[in-house]
């Protein structure tokens, strides 16, 4: 798993590669890999003896042998192909739709109350900020 002392990156990728192949040599039955519907790479890994970010930075596992696995695996049925079944989208307009407009005519109700009430406290801080800034350039208060 760890590099050796002297190696080049090159090297240390022809060796992952090598042992990604001598572990797909291995193995007769992906089915155990299967891991929510994908392969999973950190079995995978472990088993062949690699890091799991060798099937992301490593471009011959990355590019050539992981993609043509997979294309392996949804052909033999052991994976399905994404996007083939993708969730369908169901709209009801049953008994929620009148409490929907129930809840946003409340929730609009609120809005404009609160609406007011930042007005008031606006023409308040202005007339504070009036009086701050009196108090601040005359050091006495108005009245």
């Amino acid at each position: 798993m760890s590099a050796k002392t002297g190696s080049n990156g090159i090297a240390i990728g022809q060796e992952n590669v090598q042992k990604y192949l001598n572990w797909h040599s291995q193995v007769e039955d992906f089915n155990p890999y299967v891991r929510h519907g994908t392969l999973n790479v950190a079995r995978i890994a472990r088993e062949a003896g690699l890091k799991r970010d060798v099937f992301y930075t490593n471009p011959k596992i990355r590019n050539v042998l992981w993609p043509s696995l997979v294309r392996r695996l949804v052909q033999e049925g052991v994976l399905q192909e994404k996007g083939k079944n993708p969730a369908e989208v169901i709209f009801s307009n049953s008994k929620r739709s009148g409490m929907d407009e129930a809840l946003i005519k409340q929730m609009q109700g609120e809005i404009e109350a609160l609406n007011t009430k930042v007005l008031e406290l606006r023409k308040r801080l202005e007339r504070y900020q009036a009086l701050d800034m009196v108090l601040h350039t005359t050091g006495r208060l108005p009245w």
